[in-house]
């Protein structure tokens, strides 16, 4: 009984699957398909005639794109590889020159102590010339003063 029970629920299901089937099929008629689908030799002439053209243009402007887009890849790969070696030239020549541009800033400083050195002997030199030109201005005016009374002295006799 189990088993004439099974097989009748499975002819059942069957049924129902061949009558939905045949609706499906009464709806997917030639003329439905026609109606709703688009068939090869229309989609041919649509797509594959009509829009041809506009196709092939798409593809070339495409690849003129991609053509650039790869040369403007290898300008800033080239620009890269060239900022790369400035920037590595620029930091050896930075190592050259801050010995060069520290020898010179010492040598700079010690030709700055000497010529002060030579500066504060200039100015005691002058000073001690001024002085001895004072002292024998003063010997001077006192030999003058003294000639002077000698000759006012002279006359008076």
């Amino acid at each position: 009984a189990g088993l004439k029970d099974a097989w009748a629920e499975m002819s059942k299901k069957f049924r129902s699957v061949q009558t939905q089937h045949a609706h499906l099929m009464s709806l997917a008629s030639r003329e439905a398909l026609n109606r709703d689908y688009v068939t090869r030799p229309e989609f041919r002439a649509i797509v594959q005639e009509e829009y041809k053209e506009v196709l092939q243009d798409h593809a070339k402007r495409l690849a003129v794109v991609e053509a650039q887009v790869h040369e403007e890849k290898q300008a800033r790969v080239k620009l890269h590889k060239d900022v790369i070696e400035l920037a590595a030239h620029i930091e050896e020549e930075l190592n050259l020159t801050q010995p060069q541009v520290a020898a010179a800033h010492q040598w700079l400083q010690s030709l700055d102590a000497r010529c002060q050195g030579q500066h504060d002997e200039v100015l005691k030199a002058l000073k001690t010339q001024e002085e001895e030109l004072q002292q024998a201005a003063d010997k001077l005016r006192q030999e003058a003063k003294v000639i002077s009374k000698n000759l006012d002295g002279e006359t008076l006799e």
